[in-house]
């Protein structure tokens, strides 16, 4: 997942949702979700692309992120809690909800609830001695929303 934006820049999608729906995040810390990613932001992705460009580094594949993070224990460093009563969400859930809700899920969102884990060799700034900017994901969320 990319983040980012600004006053003077667009935001991305997922941060786009985070600022306008933020409001509703204190009900993550009542769902289980069994799901996996890497993040990353804009300004990191800016950092690895200037040491390519300063340093003539030549790599043909590479995906940018931090280190892998799960849903449940994203929401416990942002609650600050770890909940043991937990609605546990999977795909038919989700399906379910959706359609009682009136929601339609896109062919991306179904593969991505499909495949739970996005995992990959993922490689930072810190990679390649550069500092990260947003290492952890708290720094990406009182960003985007001031909290």
């Amino acid at each position: 997942m990319v983040f980012g934006g600004g006053t003077d820049k667009p935001y991305s999608h997922i941060s786009q949702g985070i600022k306008r729906y933020s409001y509703l995040f204190w009900l993550c810390k009542f769902i289980s979700f069994d799901f996996q990613f890497h993040f990353i932001h804009a300004k990191d992705i800016a950092v690895v692309v200037c040491h390519f460009i300063e340093n003539d580094v030549e790599q043909d594949k590479l995906v940018l992120g931090m280190p892998k993070v799960s849903f449940n224990s994203l929401t416990n460093r942002i609650h600050r809690k770890n909940r043991r009563l937990r609605i546990a969400l999977n795909y038919d859930r989700i399906l379910c909800a959706s359609d009682l809700l009136r929601i339609k899920i896109d062919p991306w969102g179904e593969y991505c609830l499909k495949k739970l884990s996005m995992c990959h060799k993922a490689v930072s700034p810190r990679n390649f001695g550069c500092k990260e900017t947003y290492a952890d994901f708290r720094d990406i969320f009182r960003d985007l929303t001031g909290s």
